[in-house]
Parts: C-alpha cells; structure tokens; sequence
C-alpha cells in the first residue's frame, strides 16, 4: 500500500505593529522595533507541508526528464551500432544489394551477372530512342561501356541460360562487328522455341568466330531470315519482355 502523506497547517500567532508594519512573538506588549504598544493579532498561516511536497515533486519530475533523457540516448545509440554491424533490413538481400554481400560479382568488363542482363538491355533500349540503333556503336552501363557485338552476345547467352534454367554471370570477350551486316527482316513474329534456338545457334557462331554475325535465320543455320541490328532489337527486346523471370511464348516487332 502506498504512503499517504498527510497535510497539516501550522498556524503561527505573531503580534503586527500598526506604527512599523513589523511583526513580533504573540506575547509582546512593545514592537521590538520601534518600541509602538502592541495592541491587535495578525495570524500568518505557512503550510510546511505543502512546501515541501511541491519540492518533492519538482525534484520527481526532474528525475523523470533526466531518465527519459538517457533512455533515449541509449537506445539511440544501440540504434547506430545495430546498423553497423547488422547493415539495414528492409527487403535487401545478395540480389539486389551487392554491399551485403562481398561475394556477389558486379558488372564488369569481362562479366556480367545474369539478374543484370534486363538493365543493359533497358539501356541500350533508351539510347535507341534518341538515336538509330543502325548507328549505335556501343552503350554505357554502370562504368562499363559496351559494344553492340557484345550486347548480342550477352542477350542470346542469357536467352540461353534462361531456357536451361540456368543462374551466375555471363563471362564475355571482345567481338568484331559483322563483315556485311544485313539490314533486313523476314517476320515479325517469333515463338519461344524459335527464338531460344536462334539465340543457341547465334552464341555457338560467336563463340567460334569472335565476332557477330551479319544475320541469323529463324529455321536454318545460314538462312538470312533476321539481320544484324534487327538481331540485337530482337533479343533485347526478349529480355526486356522476360523480366519477370519466364522466357516470353513469343516476340513480335
């Protein structure tokens, strides 16, 4: 059970000078000061107690402001070294967050990982907008600059790996441009299983020739059914149709 403190009033009888204004003890006949016949009481009520507990609770309070004080302090700083030794968790994971997780491999010049294959394509897709894909030689992706063989290159491995239901980083080397790229396309629709035996056949060709080629049939090995530069729009276009994981039925453009 809590203390119950309990107030009293202590009442102190003083005799108050009419002449001076002085107060002194109840059983004074003459003012102290100025020597005036004290003849009237004046009651002066002082409550002790009330005093000091309205001391009490100022020291309370006071008290109660200096721990939330600290508290917050405190928690502010296990806040900070949770986050330095933890790093944030918010979603992040090895995936889309390469500083949680020192072996992650990143874009380089050389090697790309496969989950960064979309934002390439996404590139050069935006650089063809502005300008005639015909005449792009080359596109920028974070610090690395690649070549529009190259572009091919990595679409059609990573068309590949897809289909086989493959992940990790697309490993790649300089390509030379077509001798006499063809600037023409024979359709405009391609299925899934056409497309991935293009993509196949267009990466074995690469891989042994070191460099594009100047066109890449639909059906048949050396059939001139797409062209160069349609090629590249063509896988491009795949990848960035593909970006919810799944190989798209078909490509139409």
């Amino acid at each position: 059970m809590p203390l119950k403190i309990e107030k009293r009033k202590v009442n102190i009888l003083t005799k108050y000078c009419s002449k001076c204004g002085k107060n002194s003890d109840d059983d004074a006949t003459f003012c102290g000061d100025c020597g005036e016949r004290l003849t009237g009481l004046h009651t002066t009520v002082i409550n002790d107690n009330e005093n000091n507990d309205k001391n009490k609770e100022k020291l309370l309070m006071g008290v109660a402001v200096v721990l939330v004080i600290a508290i917050a302090i405190v928690g502010a700083f296990a806040f900070i070294s949770w986050n330095s030794n933890e790093g944030t968790n918010l979603g992040d994971t090895a995936n889309n967050n390469p500083n949680l997780n020192n072996n992650v491999a990143t874009v380089t010049s050389s090697s790309i990982p496969l989950s960064e294959v979309y934002g390439l394509a996404v590139a050069l897709d935006k650089k063809a907008q502005s300008q005639d894909l015909v005449l792009i030689s080359s596109v920028d992706y974070k610090g690395v600059t690649f070549t529009k063989p190259q572009c091919l290159y990595i679409f059609t491995k990573a068309i590949d790996m897809k289909s086989r239901g493959e992940s990790g980083n697309i490993n790649f080397r300089s390509f030379s441009p077509p001798d006499d790229p063809l600037r023409s396309i024979n359709t405009r629709y391609i299925s899934q299983s056409e497309y991935v035996d293009m993509a196949q056949r267009t990466v074995a060709w690469m891989d042994n020739n070191g460099k594009a080629p100047n066109y890449t049939g639909i059906f048949a090995a050396g059939s001139p059914d797409v062209g160069y530069d349609y090629l590249v729009a063509l896988f491009a276009l795949i990848i960035i149709e593909s970006k919810n994981g799944s190989l798209v039925s078909h490509v139409s453009f």
